[in-house]
């Protein structure tokens, strides 16, 4: 992933803004550019507080609370590769309180983390490159939210590959694949932050399961550009029946009666074992199988199609809960 903010090259161009005597020990005008980030955060300004944070770093490169507050801004938005170059840089030049302050905040994205683990790190890694007396550092905790333990291993994923899929029942009454994709890379995109890829062409595999021939699945991703691919097998069963109701219908005078006749119903049943996998090398990460089913009156004469739609429907929340993970909230701290 490129990394989201290039931190050397603004402080090069605000070294060409800021006078050199500024530039060499303003100490006091670096922590003013952090409080001044903290408070645009505290209010809901996160933008500005990025470019105060950078500006603080332009000003003296010496300091931690620039890089640190950097580092939970990028934890906060998911740039997971900002935050761990950030929160080092920060340990490099924290010293006294504000280093504690740091330790704990890197210690919990460490936990947090959810791509590739990272080992902890020994505090004699890190030398303090000021010798000088301890600043009394203000801090301001701030909430952020980050994915918890279950499905870390999806976080970093950004462009999704929604099928094709297996049709399981090809005899069904629509065209239960494209529909499927159609409906599902929807509301995927509308439902995460995930970026929708379009598959180049179909499945050719010559492997006895399709969904386990890892080479074919890599060859895909690499000709979509699609880091995730969300594929599986899916099937669709309908079924008449005639059946005793219970209705409540409302008189000509406001009177509401329950009545009990006989009606006509189609009852569609979605079955989808999911498999996700790896743009990178076509290797499993998860699968899974859900159900779905809904009822309707044959007598309202809704289309075939809306009839599998809405069915999808009810396996939408359990999917969403598979292919992306859930997160938590958790506490940062905020240098000044």
């Amino acid at each position: 992933m490129p990394l989201r903010s290039d931190i050397a090259t603004f402080v090069v161009t605000m070294s060409l803004l800021v006078p050199a005597t500024a530039l060499a020990q303003d100490t006091d005008k670096a922590y003013g550019e952090c409080e001044r980030g903290v408070r645009a955060a505290d209010a809901g300004r996160w933008q500005e507080a990025e470019f105060r944070w950078m500006k603080s770093i332009a000003i003296d490169s010496s300091i931690a609370c620039g890089y640190n507050n950097l580092a939970v801004l990028f934890e906060r938005d998911g740039d997971y590769e900002d935050a761990d170059e950030n929160y080092r840089w920060a340990l490099q030049h924290a010293t006294g309180a504000a280093r504690t302050d740091v330790l704990d905040n890197f210690s919990r994205f460490q936990d947090a983390r959810i791509s590739e683990v990272v080992e902890g790190v020994p505090e004699s890694e890190f030398g303090v490159f000021r010798d000088q007396e301890e600043r009394r550092n203000r801090t301001m905790p701030v909430t952020i939210s980050v994915p918890e333990a279950e499905g870390r291993d999806l976080a970093d994923f950004e462009r999704i590959l929604v099928g094709p899929f297996i049709v399981t029942t090809p005899g069904a009454p629509v065209p239960v694949g494209p529909r499927a994709v159609a409906y599902f890379r929807r509301r995927i995109v509308q439902r995460t932050f995930f970026q929708a890829v379009n598959v180049p062409g179909g499945i050719s595999s010559m492997a006895a399961d399709p969904l386990r021939d890892a080479e074919m699945w890599a060859q895909i991703g690499a000709e979509s550009g699609a880091d995730l691919i969300f594929t599986g097998r899916i099937g669709l069963e309908t079924n008449a029946e005639s059946r005793l109701v219970s209705e409540r219908i409302r008189a000509p005078n406001g009177e509401i009666t329950e009545v009990t006749r006989f009606r006509n119903i189609v009852k569609y049943d979605v079955t989808l074992h999911f498999v996700l996998l790896r743009g990178e090398d076509g290797s499993i990460i998860r699968e899974g199988d859900l159900q779905g089913s809904r009822e309707f009156a044959a007598d309202d004469d809704i289309p075939a199609d809306d009839m599998y739609v809405e069915t999808l429907e009810e396996l939408l929340p359990q999917l969403l809960d598979a292919i992306t993970p859930r997160r938590v909230e958790q506490t940062r701290i905020l240098i000044f």
